[in-house]
């Protein structure tokens, strides 16, 4: 998907829909075995000719049993342009679930705009960024508008607090995601 975006641009809402879609429910799938990804980018993100998704590559994935918790993981991994701040700031962990919805939230911004919400180069300002929740979204490098549908489940997916992030029901059910069924 990563190529894709960078090839042809952004997807109109409908396509990305469609294909974010199955992104959904394939981390579904993974965390209802209580697996979490934690490098979900678009380069991680495959297409096949039928447009059908494939998540790909878990060299970093972890089983986490008790999704109850929010201090569970303490490696630090990913990549760093779809890593939540809790990840990024010492503390004493984190939920890999709610590391996975942050991360598609990343890759959804990707979709939609052809560009990655935080990137400036510097770690210690992307960190402040997505703490602080100071960050532009939604930017389309090309003349298409955005949803106001679309920018809050963005939104609510970057979440810094963990405890007001989405969940997978909250997104499947999100206003966005419904417009298309």
């Amino acid at each position: 998907m990563g190529k894709t975006v960078k090839n042809y641009g952004p997807y109109v809402e409908r396509d990305a829909q469609f294909l974010f879609s199955q992104i959904v429910a394939a981390i579904e799938y993974l965390h209802d075995l209580d697996i979490a990804h934690r490098d979900i980018k678009p380069e991680n993100v495959l297409l096949n000719h039928r447009n059908e998704v494939k998540v790909a590559d878990f060299g970093l994935s972890v089983f986490c049993k008790d999704s109850t918790s929010n201090k569970q993981q303490l490696s630090r991994c990913g990549t760093r342009m779809f890593m939540p701040p809790e990840v990024l700031t010492p503390n004493n962990g984190y939920n890999a679930k709610l590391f996975d919805i942050w991360s598609m939230g990343g890759v959804l911004h990707y979709m939609l705009t052809g560009q990655v919400p935080f990137d400036d180069g510097r770690t210690k300002q992307i960190v402040a960024q997505q703490v602080s929740g100071d960050i532009v979204l939604l930017r389309p490098m090309y003349k298409r508008t955005v949803s106001s549908s679309a920018k809050r489940l963005v939104r609510h997916m970057l979440e810094p607090d963990v405890l007001k992030r989405a969940r997978i029901e909250g997104i499947k059910r999100s206003k966005w995601m419904t417009l298309m069924a």
